[in-house]
């Protein structure tokens, strides 16, 4: 295996966490518009169009909940191979910082600096 498909094969698990964090800000943004649209309804408005606005915004809650399910899915199948990377290495110093980096998501530069590095 080389350098870099290592590499990509670290970053994936990085990767599939960045992306249901994603997700999951977008489901807080359509969370936010359907709550709103719920909250400025009255009685007289009933007829204003607003009930399409909430059911179009929760059947894009409830595909984005199952989409990060899908996710976390792949994130745990990504964390395995990752880890099982991560142990395959021989030096311990090694292993602590690439699962600081590649695990936990540290920063090269944190992680520099954790270990008076530059």
């Amino acid at each position: 295996m080389t350098y870099k498909q290592k590499k990509e094969i670290l970053e994936q698990y990085q990767n599939a966490v960045h992306s249901i964090k994603g997700l999951q800000r977008e489901y807080e943004t359509w969370l936010t518009i359907g709550t709103g649209i719920t909250q400025k309804l009255s009685p007289v408005n009933a007829k204003s169009g607003n009930s399409d606005k909430i059911a179009n915004a929760a059947i894009k809650c409830a595909e984005i909940q199952s989409q990060i399910a899908r996710e976390i899915d792949i994130a745990e199948k990504e964390r395995l191979n990752t880890t099982a990377l991560i142990n395959s290495c021989v030096n311990a110093r090694h292993k602590d910082i690439l699962t600081m980096i590649y695990i936990n998501g540290l920063s090269k530069a944190t992680v520099a600096k954790d270990y008076d590095k530059t």
